[in-house]
């Protein structure tokens, strides 16, 4: 899944836990396999005493030295740790029996913890829609999540990425949450920037206030705080019904700031017109938990649990057999999940409104595959982090030198395609080593925003790096040359054009 909150690509350690090997200890079980990566962590199939499979999840960032960039993931792992040790018992959770540091307690050791392995790793919607299943299984599933939701609000705990993708269904039809690498509890300390694009989470499951605040950002180029609340977890679980009645998403089609948009004001089509089987029930409930207004949803977990159990006294046949129609797939809201970043042009200035979000181009090896490679990358936030990738590059000699050196047709880009002045924020997020990088934009301009890819190279620099663009390729495929540098002289991003 994607979120606004970066998850910075870890430093490599000599226990390393991106490749654990098959046969590996950890505590007190052995690696058969890796699973899958993302969100800063690892998963391996492992087993324990008595040949007990579990899902032996690892943090990618050592515990590192206080104040650290990986001393803050190394947090963010160990408060999903509590959150479902918080949460043991509660039927719609996966367990999590054992946790502890691997291969030592040392600022090298990396967290690990031991969860519940689920059969087949099925999400909620897949599992639905691969063949047919019986309503009342369905429902009881559904007053599960119900349930795990009022338990987690009254504990203080909001989820923040409830997605379908993080809801498994055992063979028997339990549901179980197994991440919460987003979550937060009482009392907990901020790990992101205090902006509603960086609340992590997924954003085609944002709530209405949620996008509200981001819109709000869009508008006044301004920080807003968010405080995310248990209404936008209900609000999430309203979106996976949604999903599993229709099989896609509420707003499939748009993307960017028009999926906020959409979210925000636009009311879903109602699941019964996209699929005539669903029963009336489950469309009501469904339509209440995906209101703009919190107050106008289910108060809590609970209040949906009730409401739920008592469609069983309803004249509905729930014994009947129900499948998802096949999975059409979420929006894609790529472009501008994440703050945006100055483009500045002398003394004009150019909003690039999508997050620079670089990522090194796939370069052919003529070697045989061995582990998978590492990337090593850093999040930039405005003042606070910039410096960590290009240093303060206060000398710039080089890099104009070779804007001064750039074709006509590159200056005349800027031109052509009808850029507008503006100004924000910067957030970037790149591979710190020279060679060839692309970066995803939506740029405004009149008459229209224009979308695309900025593709260039990293170039090394004794006092820093810089970032060296000289294409743009927009959506429709066509292709403009252009020239500009990124660095930060003053503590933030600032990416110069030729024009």
């Amino acid at each position: 899944m994607t979120t606004p909150e970066s998850t910075p690509t870890p430093t490599p350690t000599p226990a390393d836990p991106a490749w654990l090997p098959p046969g590996t200890r950890v505590g007190a079980y052995v690696v058969r396999r890796a699973i899958s990566r993302g969100g800063g962590q690892m998963a391996y199939l492992a087993e324990g005493p008595r040949q007990r499979r579990v899902v032996l999840k690892m943090s990618l960032f050592p515990k590192g030295e206080r104040d650290s960039e990986s001393r803050v993931m190394h947090q963010r792992f160990l408060r999903q740790v509590a959150f479902f040790l918080e949460l043991d018992g509660v039927p719609g959770v996966a367990k999590v029996s054992a946790y502890g540091m691997y291969p030592d307690t040392s600022h090298d050791g990396h967290l690990y913890m031991a969860q519940e392995w689920v059969p087949e790793s099925r999400t909620i919607v897949d599992w639905s829609s691969e063949e047919h299943r019986p309503l009342n299984i369905i429902v009881c599933g559904w007053v599960m999540l119900a349930a795990a939701c009022g338990e987690m609000a009254r504990r203080g705990i909001c989820h923040r990425d409830l997605t379908a993708d993080n809801v498994l269904m055992t063979p028997q039809g339990v549901p179980k949450v197994v991440d919460f690498n987003s979550g937060l509890g009482p009392g907990a300390e901020r790990l992101t920037w205090p902006s509603a694009r960086c609340v992590p989470g997924t954003p085609s499951s944002y709530s209405p206030e949620h996008c509200e605040a981001i819109l709000h950002e869009y508008a006044t180029r301004w920080p807003v705080p968010f405080q995310y609340l248990p209404p936008g977890d209900l609000h999430a679980l309203g979106v996976i019904f949604y999903e599993v009645l229709t099989g896609q998403h509420p707003f499939r089609h748009a993307k960017g700031k028009a999926l906020y948009e959409a979210i925000a004001h636009q009311v879903p089509v109602r699941p019964r017109v996209l699929n005539p089987e669903v029963p009336f029930g489950l469309e009501k409930v469904t339509m209440k938990l995906l209101q703009k207004k919190p107050e106008q949803r289910y108060q809590s977990g609970d209040q949906l649990a009730l409401e739920l159990e008592a469609l069983f006294a309803t004249g509905e046949d729930w014994s009947r057999l129900f499948r998802t129609p096949r999975k059409q797939g979420r929006p894609a809201a790529a472009s501008l999940d994440l703050p945006s970043a100055i483009v500045r042009a002398g003394p004009r200035a150019i909003m690039v409104r999508g997050p620079l979000a670089l990522t090194r181009l796939p370069i052919p090896e003529a070697r045989a595959p061995a582990r998978p490679r590492r990337r090593h990358s850093v999040a930039l936030l405005v003042a606070a982090a910039a410096s960590l990738f290009l240093g303060r590059h206060d000398a710039q000699a080089d890099d104009e030198a070779w804007l001064a050196t750039c074709s006509p047709e590159a200056r005349k880009t800027v031109r052509d395609l009808g850029l507008e002045p503006d100004g924000g924020d910067a957030f970037l997020e790149v591979e710190v080593r020279p060679g060839p990088v692309q970066a995803a934009v939506s740029i405004a301009a009149s008459p229209r925003d224009v979308e695309g890819d900025l593709s260039g190279e990293i170039i090394a620099a004794p006092e820093g790096a810089s970032v060296r663009f000289t294409k743009l390729r927009l959506e429709d495929g066509r292709e403009f040359p252009v020239c500009a540098y990124g660095s930060n002289p003053t503590g933030r991003l600032v990416v110069h054009f030729a024009h």
